[in-house]
């Protein structure tokens, strides 16, 4: 009776391990879409030209490339199909922001989304609609309006390259007329510069927070200071069936974590905590602060003064002083961006054989046959399912090692 319950005991036991097989694999699947937030990057302080063209020698950032492992899809589902390159700057008049994306079969729009949300034009235009929306210094998430939406602004592309953009959430009204917008077609989706004066922000999020929130132009627009931002992509098709234009998918730049220690994948994507994009703003050139190169300096010679200290007392206790006592210099060095300047190429990979295409003439049928699946770019290994893999690998071997020992024991029986 013994031998019977411990051989039942064995095979659920093997049983079960050969299931954590299975689910290890399955989940290293899954990984190959998001699988971090786009994160800390750097802005440089410059004030570039607003006029369609992103040109490296006008002081923009470089390229912060994204796909489907930084931003993810929601509302809807669908895997993201846009890639791109995100450019960055600012100066005491305010941000400036560009993208070149690359989305197959993109639609432009043709006037404002006639499609209301409670009474809102909530996403501006009918067409392909890329959002921005920006927390300084994260004083929203700070008084508590994590669950909330900050401003949004959508930047539509028209016929003849018209730009325009639209402010939704508070004060809904187009704006173009108050910020600085260019932007073109191109062979694989379009591209935009924007400039977005500092004063239309703070009004803005004032109004949002209902005065919670009461920020100073001086306060942001400096060295060291942090914004959050985030991007939402109205990704949309026409369907002939509905006689109008629907959205495909939508895809935001989500955060890793939320700040309960959740995945932002659970998330709605359009929250404030959900912004996965982290500004850090580079001071001017030449005014690094006197006390920032003094604390530098001091902590180097400290870091010096330590390392040479504990190599003498290495030297004298072992008695080889002689090889030793050397000096050993700090190491320095910058991380790879893996990021490209250049405005007009993407490793996406997604296939589009025309420009831009009209309400009239995008189909559902057209974006789907266009979907391709793009590589991981920048995985790290871990995180693609190399660790699942060698705890799979172990389950494996270990569930083997118990068929054997069943057997052998069935045999002693």
């Amino acid at each position: 009776m013994i031998n019977k319950s411990l051989r039942s005991m064995a095979i659920l036991f093997c049983i079960t391990l050969i299931l954590s097989v299975f689910t290890v694999f399955s989940h290293a699947v899954d990984e190959e879409n998001f699988v971090e937030e786009i994160g800390d990057i750097d802005t440089p302080y410059a004030s570039p030209e607003i006029n369609g063209v992103i040109s490296g020698g006008e002081g923009w950032s470089e390229g912060k490339y994204f796909d489907r492992t930084t931003i993810d899809g929601c509302w809807g589902g669908e895997d993201p199909r846009l890639s791109g390159y995100l450019y960055r700057a600012w100066d005491e008049n305010g941000i400036y922001v560009a993208a070149d994306l690359t989305i197959p079969d993109m639609t432009l729009s043709t006037g404002l989304d006639e499609k209301e949300i409670d009474g809102s034009i909530l996403h501006g235009y009918n067409g392909d609609v890329f959002i921005l929306t920006f927390d300084p210094m994260k004083k929203m998430l700070d008084v508590g309006m994590g669950d909330e939406c900050g401003p949004w602004y959508c930047i539509g592309i028209f016929e003849g390259n018209e730009m325009k953009m639209y402010r939704t959430q508070y004060g809904e009204k187009e704006i173009t007329h108050e910020v600085k917008l260019a932007g073109a077609v191109t062979e694989n989706g379009w591209r935009f510069e924007t400039f977005l004066p500092w004063d239309l922000i703070i009004s803005d999020i004032e109004i949002a927070s209902m005065d919670d929130v009461q920020l100073k132009k001086e306060e942001i627009a400096k060295g060291g200071t942090e914004v959050n931002m985030h991007f939402i992509y109205l990704d949309r098709w026409f369907d002939i069936e509905m006689g109008g234009v629907e959205t495909y998918s939508r895809y935001a730049s989500i955060c890793t974590t939320l700040p309960d220690g959740r995945p932002g994948t659970i998330s709605s994507a359009i929250t404030i905590k959900t912004y996965g994009i982290h500004l850090h703003f580079l001071p001017k050139p030449g005014e690094e602060t006197t006390a920032d190169t003094t604390t530098a300096a001091a902590t180097e010679t400290t870091a010096q003064t330590a390392q040479t200290a504990a190599g003498e007392t290495t030297a004298a206790a072992s008695g080889t002083a002689s090889s030793q006592t050397g000096a050993v210099s700090p190491t320095t060095g910058s991380p790879a961006s893996g990021s490209s300047s250049s405005a007009g190429t993407s490793s996406s990979g997604a296939s589009k054989t025309s420009s831009a295409a009209s309400p009239s003439s995008q189909t559902k049928t057209d974006k789907d046959s266009a979907q391709t699946s793009s590589g991981n770019v920048g995985v790290p290994a871990a995180q693609t399912g190399d660790g699942g893999i060698a705890i799979a690998g172990i389950a494996a071997v270990a569930a083997v090692a118990g068929f054997i020992l069943l057997l052998k024991r069935k045999n002693v029986d």
